[in-house]
């Protein structure tokens, strides 16, 4: 399975989130409190859903009407809260099961009323032959919809929707509307919609075989009509039926029902096909029963990854190869072999004399096995990753803050190994080590949440030219201190090392600061482009991805015609529409340029700011400006803290009061970022 796209509308903290073509690694980044973690939540709803739909749980149930209270708070009273799931079956099992269903399905329509004593082989040497999965192609590929409907039949409707033949139809799966009923989408919401059988509208024989093949228009309605298409049981199509329900696993308490739908099909490919590791990581368990054994866990379920493997240490030869490439990336990881120990226990509780089972992991430590809850969660976290990671072909994996336990480089080999699995991957996270830029693909794979006004707002590059984007990759790929931007409330763009040093201190010294808050606490960022001819680079890398940003830089990039580019131009050129800006570069450019002042006043209306009086090289730097309020400290400071010009600036702001120019200076830069 591959996810295809996300939506949602007015649910949780988005009014509309849409993205679309997700890639083989979607990361998500942003600041805290952005929306990150909703989208974890949005997948939840749609399992949830599922499960409700497949097996009638109550916990399912339970866990809908928990999400019932998630609509956005502020939405229209008109609009319908709902989440949409792109998805596409791309593991042969997976449409094997789903022609399984509809072959079942059709049975169980032509067979339905015939005597129990009659012969169906005919029927069913036909749905053998002709429903196939080359003619049920167009099901692989659809979206999967809940929509909030606060109905006396529950909270949600759940629909899949697939095209066909240039319609758009929809399955339901649970709701108002008859379950299993197939319609065309423009009268989902109808219902008085007349649903019929499927063999009712096929031209059957004598023996209650169809007298034309079978094509997906078979199963498709005409506008105004709905076909039921489930699989009801019954004993002349037995043997379809315990096909399918062996294709999906079926519970065995579940195997008595007497009636699946296709959401039985969605439940068996999502509950295989979907993992979401949480951020919330649970200790390793370590005691099972035989039972416990028996069965599979799923790999969502981290506490139990020990018997996993337990299982796969001791399986078949495809179940040991997979644990062999299991411990080969653990050591790429970590440097580490592990392995998997078992001994028997005496259950102090037990009323027999059965014995528990104790399996744990345990890794060499100095020569000697050290169970791996005693080595570190950085290790433990990253079996986990190692235990998912080579067995993702067909698998969806929803990472929720990975590697927050591992230091740097094993994030960087991380990151690696996922570009090289072959499954599919959303990751949150606050790491500039799982940020990839490398290639053009890796920064329009990168989407960033920000709130604003209680509101998510999801910012992706657009897909376009790679030479647009090559300066950014190479500016992002040369720092993770770059990269972190992605993360920040605010940025504040410097052109050297003295400010870099100097305007934190200063900043978090100041008034301003007493009364707001310091750039730490309200996590804004000051970087240095290292230069005054880099701003249109970062800016136009923070601009694409929403980023709030503001501009602080010395006076002489105010001067047009030096053979450099002016910082208007800079701004720009990055692809900011600002007509102010335009207005100025045009006026120089028809050889009228405004003077300093009305340059620096123009600036500030669009976030770029600046102490310099004027562009007089004496005056115009920000060394110059802190030898006037403190003359002689920056040399003064070279003879303590050395050539490093971040010190240099961090030794002068720390021995000196923050002067009442850079005071306001804060004050300005927080209104622009929009912090205040």
């Amino acid at each position: 399975m591959r996810l295809t796209d996300i939506e949602a509308r007015e649910l949780l903290s988005f009014d509309t989130l849409q993205l679309t073509g997700l890639p083989q690694t979607l990361v998500v980044v942003g600041p805290n409190g952005g929306g990150k973690t909703n989208l974890l939540r949005l997948l939840q709803i749609v399992l949830a859903a599922i499960d409700r739909a497949a097996t009638f749980s109550q916990a399912a149930y339970a866990a809908l009407m928990r999400f019932a209270t998630s609509r956005r708070l502020g939405a229209p009273p008109a609009t319908i809260s709902s989440v949409r799931l792109g998805i596409m079956l791309t593991e042969p099992w997976e449409r094997e099961l789903l022609t399984s269903f509809v072959r079942a399905a059709v049975g169980s329509s032509l067979l339905r009323d015939t005597a129990t004593n009659s012969d169906p082989s005919a029927s069913i040497a036909w749905i053998r032959e002709h429903v196939s999965e080359t003619a049920l192609a167009p099901l692989s590929s659809g979206v999967i919809v809940i929509d909030f409907v606060d109905a006396a039949t529950g909270p949600w409707e759940t629909g899949y929707e697939f095209e066909a033949d240039g319609e758009r139809f929809r399955w339901v799966l649970d709701g108002k509307a008859s379950r299993g009923s197939l319609m065309r989408e423009a009268d989902a919401g109808r219902a008085d919609v007349p649903s019929h059988p499927v063999a009712q509208k096929l031209d059957l024989d004598e023996r209650r075989v169809p007298r034309r093949p079978f094509t997906l228009a078979s199963l498709l309605p005409p506008p105004g009509e709905a076909r039921s298409v489930t699989l009801d049981t019954g004993p002349q199509w037995d043997g379809l039926t315990r096909e399918f329900v062996a294709l999906a696993g079926i519970a065995s308490e579940q195997r008595q029902r007497n009636s699946f739908s296709l959401a039985d099909v969605l439940h068996v490919v999502l509950g295989r096909g979907l993992v979401l590791l949480s951020d919330l990581r649970e200790p390793p368990r370590m005691e099972y029963t035989v039972e416990d054994v028996a069965s599979d866990p799923s790999p969502a379920d981290g506490s139990r990854i020990p018997v996993r493997l337990f299982r796969l240490k001791n399986g078949d030869a495809a179940d040991r190869r997979q644990y062999a490439a299991i411990q080969d990336l653990f050591m790429r990881l970590t440097g580490r072999m592990f392995d998997i120990a078992l001994a028997t226990t005496q259950s102090a509780q037990s009323k027999d004399s059965s014995a528990d089972l104790q399996i744990s992991a345990v890794v060499d430590h100095d020569g000697r096995d050290l169970a791996i809850d005693f080595v570190g969660a950085g290790i433990w976290e990253a079996l986990l990753l190692s235990a998912t990671l080579p067995e993702s072909a067909g698998l969806v994996a929803v990472l929720d803050e990975p590697a927050r336990n591992l230091h740097p480089t094993l994030q960087r080999r991380l990151l690696t190994e996922m570009r090289r699995a072959p499954g599919q991957f959303i990751l949150t996270t606050h790491s500039p080590y799982l940020v990839s830029t490398g290639e053009h693909s890796d920064l329009t794979s990168i989407v960033r949440f920000d709130m604003a006004h209680t509101v998510t707002r999801p910012r992706r590059l657009m897909t376009g030219a790679e030479r647009d984007t090559a300066r950014i990759r190479k500016a992002l790929g040369e720092s993770a201190d770059a990269r972190a931007l992605l993360f920040a409330r605010g940025v504040v763009l410097v052109e050297g090392g003295t400010e870099l040093g100097a305007l934190p201190v200063w900043f978090s010294k100041s008034v301003t600061a007493a009364r707001l808050g310091t750039p730490d606490a309200l996590n804004v960022v000051i970087f240095s482009v290292d230069g005054d001819s880099s701003f249109g680079t970062f800016t136009g890398f923070l601009h694409a991805f929403a980023v709030p940003w503001a501009i602080v830089c010395d006076g002489s990039v105010y001067r047009f015609g030096t053979g450099k580019q002016q910082i208007f131009e800079q701004v720009l050129s990055a692809g900011i529409d600002d007509s102010d800006l335009q207005r100025a570069v045009d006026q120089a450019s028809a050889g009228e340029p405004a003077s300093f002042g009305e340059l620096r006043d123009c600036g500030e209306s669009s976030g770029i700011f600046t102490l310099a009086e004027s562009w007089d090289p004496a005056a115009e730097s920000f060394e110059a400006y802190v030898n006037l309020i403190s003359p002689g400290r920056l040399a003064q400071a070279a003879t303590v803290v050395g050539r490093s010009k971040p010190r240099q600036g961090r030794h002068v702001a720390s021995a000196t009061e923050c002067p009442d120019a850079i005071d306001a200076l804060y004050g300005e830069l927080l209104r622009r970022l929009g912090v205040t």
